[in-house]
């Protein structure tokens, strides 16, 4: 009987590495390369006139002074708050542990339900579009 050989085991998760790897060259990085490229090209050639504007214009560098002040802030934020709330629930035991887990679930679940339910209202008997005579 003909077998194909065993793959080892140290290759076993490969797939799965190399398809996540691709989803994120795909939709992360080479969109982002893209928008790079496409800020220092020009048609006569390589040119920093787009990046010295972006840095040179006070409203846009403010913006992006802010941007970057909330991200770090947020992160913090919740790292403090994540960080114990982790510890607790892999650690202890307590009354409303199970409720407080399925809560947890509630920020996955919820963006597809906003939208389904406005959906939902949106293309009903008497919704936006069919009040509006479409």
């Amino acid at each position: 009987m003909n077998r194909l050989p065993r793959i080892p085991e140290r290759f076993a998760g490969l797939p799965l590495v190399l398809a996540v790897t691709g989803f994120l060259g795909a939709f992360l990085v080479w969109p982002l390369a893209h928008v790079f490229v496409n800020a220092v090209r020009d048609p006569g050639g390589l040119t920093a006139v787009y990046l010295r504007h972006l840095f040179s214009n006070p409203a846009i560098l403010q913006a992006m002074v802010n941007s970057f002040r909330i991200a770090v802030l947020v992160t913090l934020a919740c790292t403090a708050v994540a960080l114990p709330l982790a510890w607790l629930f892999a650690r202890r035991d307590f009354f409303g542990k199970s409720l407080f887990s399925g809560a947890l679930l509630l920020p996955m679940i919820l963006p597809p339900f906003v939208s389904a339910v406005g959906m939902k209202i949106l293309f009903a008997r008497a919704g936006a579009l069919s009040t509006l005579g479409m």
